[in-house]
């Protein structure tokens, strides 16, 4: 009897066939992956804005300090180790502590960043910021001893003006954040510096901040923000750059 088998041309078509739809199938996969990244890290912002509304509530409206340049208890994230040895796992901070005594850091990251890019802050002995997200400087102002700016006040709530228009915090790009402060006006006000900049990782847009600001006729992506209110959303990096998005005092 003769046995009845594959032709060697047709194992190389269905070989084809399959190679054809792994490349049609991956970006596709790529891309799912992406979104439910997203949605995760949109998720941990609207966490986030919920912890700081019930900060301000607890603190007559006022804002805690961005944990810029050395900590503070009034930092509303602690990550070297003498507030926090257990960054990388364990997540607190005055506005932390709002979301329960033990919390996991993953509530503070992006699924999508990559930490081992992420800037030195200007104090070496503190390490890279383990973190994704940072907050606006010019809401959550410095405040404590030695602190106080009459020209740069703290901000309460009641005085921000359309909340749900300001944002509060980014998921910064992991090229620019160094620390759990964004300063907007690093960015705007030398728009090559590639500096405190939003983060557009889930378009994959391959972050651009060194020149990104120099792109505002084009489309220099999207990110996920926290605003005032509370909401969080997928903004474009053009609301980012407007100081009627960041300043807490403009229409």
């Amino acid at each position: 009897m003769r046995r009845k088998a594959f032709t060697l041309v047709e194992l190389l078509v269905v070989i084809g066939i399959i190679a054809v739809l792994i490349a049609i199938l991956l970006p596709a996969l790529s891309r799912a992956r992406e979104q439910s990244h997203r949605i995760k890290c949109l998720s941990n912002l609207r966490q986030l804005g919920t912890a700081f509304m019930m900060y301000t509530n607890a603190n007559r409206g006022t804002f805690p300090s961005p944990t810029a340049d050395g900590m503070r208890d009034e930092d509303w994230v602690w990550w070297e180790p003498l507030h926090n040895p257990e960054a990388s796992t364990i997540a607190k901070g005055s506005v932390i502590s709002y979301l329960g005594d033990s919390v996991s850091a993953d509530i503070l990251r992006c699924p999508s960043d990559d930490f081992d890019s992420h800037a030195q802050g200007a104090d070496k002995t503190l390490g890279a910021y383990p973190y994704s997200y940072s907050v606006n400087w010019d809401i959550c102002r410095q405040i404590g001893p030695g602190y106080e700016d009459p020209t740069h006040p703290s901000v309460r709530i009641t005085q921000i003006q359309n909340a749900s228009e300001k944002i509060l915090a980014i998921d910064e790009s992991a090229v620019t954040v160094d620390d759990g402060c964004w300063a907007a006006d690093n960015y705007t006000n030398n728009q090559t510096s590639g500096k405190n900049c939003l983060s557009n990782r889930h378009e994959k847009n391959g972050e651009d901040v060194k020149d990104a600001g120099l792109k505002f006729q084009q489309n220099p992506g999207r990110g996920n923000v926290v605003f005032a209110d509370g909401h969080a959303d997928f903004v474009p990096r053009l609301e980012a750059w407007d100081e009627h998005h960041y300043k807490p005092d403009l229409p």
